[in-house]
Formats: structure tokens, C-alpha cells, sequence
């Protein structure tokens, strides 16, 4: 079977091409022939998905629109995996080629702003189908910025985006709370599949556990916005410090606009408190994020916006490191309290919840090392190969439709 990948960007920029990175070489092993479109190679600073031997990758940047529609045309794909873009006449000329699978990683084509949260007064999701009503929050609940052009066109392209979703033949998703937000929209009746999102780990592996003379190690690990919170963690920081009576290591792995901000803040709590450190690494992959979750006692994942499902707490889950996090989301669909690590109260965030939660962890050494077991038994069964077996179906389903309008 051939399968035509689509994908907004070409390099690793967050979790969906990670997640490509490890699957597109697992299909071509199983004998498919595999083709990769991206409309942008970048970020530039990062590694390209990791594309089989021989596999033909289409980039709009530099293809040009009609002559990567007409490359893809060519490589006659029997279904199409599609994952998000940005350029909504691309997805409907795409649609028009081979029947699609749309993988849903976020909330495409159900809200202006892409993030589902109502900012203001104070942080929380938002559970509004999306129309044209949305528009009315928009600016009182500050989904977004400031201006309304961006605010028009972000509606006019999700709204695009939703007309798109009813096309697809299956829509796959890996958490109860997308697939509840897709039935929201009208597509309960579609072929909605949720199964979990493998971790991509070929083997797992608990490694051993930082010497116990040593601080207490933190990380956070991903795109340094607002809504990912890392400024509620350090806030929560003192008082973490004050109850663990230990010395803490706060590593920030990512980077993004507030970063600046994140470290201003973070050079004026470590200035007074002398046992507590915090760097900023950069963003981490391959072998220097490995060697990161070696040394990381524990996973923060402070976010104040519903996340999808969030798959960087069973890859630390694979390296034994357990998390605490806001119970927003799909986080508890994966996350159990006391068993792979803590959940802090989400309605609303607050510091006080999250540094609670990190002390429940941390604080037991018994506990902490069931947590440790408990955070790589619960990874251990996201295997990408469980992943296949779910998968496969639904892509061959749709290929077999491909085959029989090609036959008439």
C-alpha cells in the first residue's frame, strides 16, 4: 500500500513529528511505500523526520503548491495520512486525491485560537462548540491576541478546518477528552477511532535512579508559552523547597516566546534562595534528552491549558522519572495518582496545587521509588507496535476504498 504523509512542517518540531520520526519507518518495514509532504522545512535548528531509504518528500517551500499536488498526484497514494497544515486550499485540493485518515493531535478546527482555554479572568478550558459565537469571547475571555484581523483569519481558517474534518473517512485521536470535543462537533457518528499514541522508545529501559546525595531534580520539558505554565512551576518552586528541606535542580528543556521571562523570573527566585538552582537548556532529542530524563527525578508538566493528551510524560515514564502535572485535559487519562506519579488540582492552577502535588512525590522515598516503577510499568504498554496493530485497519480501510473507485 502507498501512503502519502502530510505534515505542516519537516523537521522536529513538537510532538506529531516525533511520533513520524518512529512511524514511518515501522510502515516501511511492514512492506508500504511511504511519501512525506511538508509545507515548511523548518525549524531549521532541529533534525528532519526520519524518512525510509528511498521514500520521496515533497516540500511546498520549495516545491511550490501545484507542483507538490502534482508530485503526490504522481506517487498515486492509496490513503492519505494527514496530521495538520496551514494552508487550507492545500488540505482541499489534497482531499481530492486518495481517501484520508486525519490523525487529531490538538484542537484543529474546533477553536479560533487552537488552544480551547479561556484566559481571563483565570485560566480554564473552554467547552463552547466552535461558530461563529466564539467570535463574542474572543476579546473578553482573551482567547488570543489583540488583533482583529488575526482574530478574523484564525476564525475563517479553523472554520475551514472544521468543513475539512467531515470529509476525512476516519478521524484517529489518543484521548478520551479530543474524542469527546470531536462528538461536540457533529462527529460522533463518524469514524472516530482512539486508541493510545505509541511511545517511541524502541526498547524500554528504567534506568537507575540519581544518587540520593544529590538535589532533587526537576525538568520541564516543552514550548515555553503561557498556557504551558511554566511560570505557575516557578512560582511553586519556594515552596517546594521550604517543605522538602532539600536542595532543588529545575531544568527548563524547550524554548518559545516567554522564555526571557522564564529566566528573568528564575534568576530573581534563585537570588533568594541559595539551595535552589534553574537552567535553561534549549530544546533536548535523541541522546541529550535521554541523558537528561537519566538524571531528572521527576516530570513537571505545569499547564494551564486542556492538553490533548500529553505524550512527554510516558517517554519520562520509559526512563522510570514520574510526573506531576494539572489534571487538565487527557493528562489523568494516562496519569493516576500515586501510581505514576501525582495530579495537582486544575480548577483553577494554581502554584500552591502544583508544589503540593511535587511534594506528594518526592517526599516519601518508599513512595517515590513505587512511583518510579510505576511511572515505567504504565509506559511499557504505549508500544509503537500495539500502536501498528490499531492503525493499520483504519489506513487499509480507507486504501481499499482508493482500490475500488480506481477499479470503476
Amino acid at each position: 500500500m502507498r501512503i502519502a504523509v502530510a505534515n505542516h512542517h519537516y523537521r522536529q518540531a513538537g510532538g506529531s513529528e516525533t511520533y513520524l520520526s518512529a512511524l514511518l519507518p515501522a510502515l516501511a518495514q511492514t512492506g508500504h511505500e511511504i511519501g512525506l509532504l511538508a509545507e515548511i522545512d523548518a525549524p531549521a535548528s532541529r533534525s528532519e523526520i526520519e524518512l525510509p531509504a528511498g521514500s520521496p518528500c515533497w516540500i511546498v517551500e520549495g516545491f511550490g503548491r501545484r507542483q507538490a499536488l502534482h508530485s503526490v498526484r504522481r506517487f498515486d497514494p492509496d490513503v492519505l495520512f494527514c496530521h495538520g497544515l496551514v494552508d487550507p486550499h492545500l488540505e482541499a485540493a489534497l482531499l481530492e486525491v486518495a481517501p484520508a485518515v486525519f490523525f487529531m493531535h490538538n484542537f484543529y478546527g474546533t477553536c479560533i485560537s487552537g488552544e480551547k482555554t479561556f484566559k481571563s479572568p483565570i485560566p480554564r478550558p473552554c467547552q463552547r462548540r466552535f461558530g461563529g459565537g466564539c467570535l463574542l469571547h474572543y476579546y473578553p475571555h482573551r482567547c488570543g491576541g489583540l488583533n482583529p484581523m488575526a482574530m478574523w483569519n484564525s476564525f475563517q481558517l479553523q472554520s475551514a478546518r472544521n468543513r475539512f474534518l467531515h470529509r476525512y473517512q476516519s478521524i484517529v485521536t489518543n484521548s478520551r477528552y479530543l474524542a469527546e470535543e470531536l462528538a461536540r462537533h457533529g462527529l460522533s457518528g463518524h469514524a472516530i477511532h482512539l486508541f493510545p499514541q505509541a511511545c517511541l522508545e524502541a526498547e524500554p529501559e528504567l534506568l537507575s535512579p540519581p544518587a540520593a546525595r544529590e538535589p532533587w531534580r526537576l525538568l520541564f520539558l516543552g514550548r515555553m508559552d503561557f498556557l504551558k505554565g511554566g511560570h505557575v512551576l516557578l512560582e511553586a518552586l519556594p515552596a517546594v523547597l521550604q517543605q522538602l528541606e532539600h536542595e532543588l535542580h529545575v531544568s527548563f528543556a524547550g524554548d518559545g516566546p516567554n522564555r526571557q521571562r522564564w529566566e528573568s523570573m528564575a534568576r530573581s527566585i534563585t537570588d533568594r534562595h541559595t539551595a535552589l538552582k534553574v537552567e535553561f537548556t534549549g530544546w533536548l532529542s535523541g541522546d541529550g534528552l535521554r541523558d537528561c530524563f537519566s538524571r531528572t527525578h521527576l516530570l513537571v508538566m505545569p499547564s494551564l491549558w486542556p492538553e490533548p493528551f500529553g505524550l512527554a510524560g510516558l517517554e519520562a515514564g520509559l526512563h522510570g522519572v514520574p510526573t506531576a502535572a494539572f489534571a487538565t485535559g487527557g493528562i489523568p487519562e494516562w496519569l493516576e495518582e500515586g501510581v505514576n506519579g501525582c495530579l495537582a488540582d486544575a480548577d483553577p492552577p494554581r502554584a500552591d496545587a502544583l508544589s503540593q502535588a511535587i511534594v506528594r512525590a518526592l517526599a516519601d522515598l518508599a513512595g517515590y521509588a513505587s512511583l518510579r516503577h510505576g511511572a515505567f510499568r504504565r509506559a511499557s504498554k504505549f508500544t509503537l507496535e500495539r500502536h501498528l496493530e490499531q492503525l493499520m485497519p483504519i489506513l487499509e480501510t480507507a486504501g481499499d476504498k482508493h482500490a475500488s473507485l480506481s477499479a470503476r
